[in-house]
């Protein structure tokens, strides 16, 4: 008992740089000097892709080939934006391919390239179907009616709502392998917890994808559909009050409908590069090819530098979500060392660098970072400002 209790004090009053592994912190900041290269390089291959269907007629081809085989303008539409959209992610796949060695050489991911490329595949296959469906719809109502652009907005709002919604009834069983957290005194605590905070959704046990409890657990659906969702290898692995303690977060993201927030300010800022995109897109003439269709890939182009420059302040709202959530997790379990010991946990095995850079912290960070964590646990000065 002695013992625990000295291991406890420890997570909270050593300094930090006691806590963590300095071997898989030297390669975190490795990893997190290569992020900002593979995910831009990825983004401006899409983006590239598009400009380059565009300027070179491609774009134009496309419509034409597909118009030939298919009368129905709603299915010419959609398909067109599929095929668009498909085109987009292909292009990336180098960067894809280094950063999944790169993970794979950091063992973060035990995934074999024939598992990789299939996940993958079903992501960009889903991906693009909701592209395609958003974009045919706003297209169809840009032929029918000059307020396009209201009916527009709140179809965008519906639609990422919906999608949310849908995502675990719908989208995660074709991807992940999933199942109901089985009976047994751990469940039986974790559910406690929930109780504690004042909501009741499931608790959803998923296959880790990469073997490693990285992406450990997350808020999935809307309302009726909402549920908690756990890795399989962090179940295995978690203490306890580390489980109670990461339930607890995400039953107050439940109950202050966190979810629907982010999804709703994810549509604001969609709706902002849109416009920005569509501004751009207006002042650029046609070529002798074009026509509202065709010139979806130039709009794509614009769309996407759009949601680059928009993506921090989207990653800063989601980190003051978070931030609150811890808060009120500690409050809820009342057990700071465990809190403390899963932070510790998720930055050994899933390399996340303690106080990462400014261009990570703000661009590329959902969550605060793992210091500026742990000291708001402990009740201390935040390290990583």
């Amino acid at each position: 008992m002695c013992s625990i209790a000295a291991h406890a004090q420890t997570l909270l009053s050593a300094p930090l740089d006691q806590l963590f592994d300095s071997q898989r912190q030297h390669l975190a900041e490795a990893l997190n000097a290569r992020r900002p290269a593979l995910f831009f390089g990825a983004a401006f291959l899409e983006i590239g892709a598009l400009l380059w269907m565009w300027r070179s007629g491609r774009a134009a081809a496309l419509r034409d080939a597909l118009r030939r085989n298919l009368r129905n303008i709603h299915l010419l539409r959609f398909s067109y934006v599929w095929c668009l959209a498909m085109i987009a992610q292909i292009a990336s796949l180098p960067a894809a391919i280094a950063a999944y060695r790169l993970a794979n050489d950091a063992g973060l991911s035990q995934q074999s390239p024939a598992e990789w490329l299939g996940q993958s595949l079903s992501g960009a296959v889903v991906d693009a179907v909701l592209a395609a469906i958003i974009f045919s719809f706003m297209l169809m109502l840009a032929a029918r009616t000059r307020l396009w652009y209201v009916f527009g907005v709140l179809f965008m709002v519906f639609f990422i709502v919906l999608a949310a919604f849908a995502e675990p009834v719908v989208f995660a069983p074709w991807i992940h392998h999933q199942q109901p957290l089985a009976a047994s005194p751990l469940a039986a605590r974790l559910y406690a917890v929930e109780r504690r905070v004042g909501v009741k959704v499931p608790i959803t046990v998923e296959e880790s994808a990469t073997g490693t409890g990285v992406d450990a657990a997350r808020v999935a659906g809307l309302g009726p559909t909402q549920e908690i969702v756990i890795t399989d290898v962090l179940l295995q692995t978690a203490t306890p009050g580390e489980l109670e303690f990461l339930v607890a977060r995400f039953s107050e993201h439940v109950a202050a409908h966190d979810n629907l927030k982010m999804d709703l300010y994810v549509s604001l800022w969609l709706i902002v590069a849109a416009v920005l995109s569509v501004t751009v897109a207006d002042r650029i003439g046609f070529r002798r090819d074009d026509d509202p269709l065709s010139r979806l890939a130039l709009l794509g182009t614009f769309l996407g530098v759009a949601i680059l420059l928009l993506l921090p302040i989207q990653a800063a709202y989601s980190r003051r979500l978070e931030a609150r959530a811890d808060h009120a997790a500690v409050s809820v379990v009342a057990d700071p060392a465990s809190a403390v010991r899963l932070m510790v946990r998720l930055a050994n095995v899933d390399l996340l660098q303690v106080c990462p850079s400014p261009i990570i912290r703000r661009y590329f960070l959902s969550y605060p970072p793992i210091g500026s964590r742990i000291a708001a646990i402990r009740g201390g000065g935040d390290p990583c400002h």
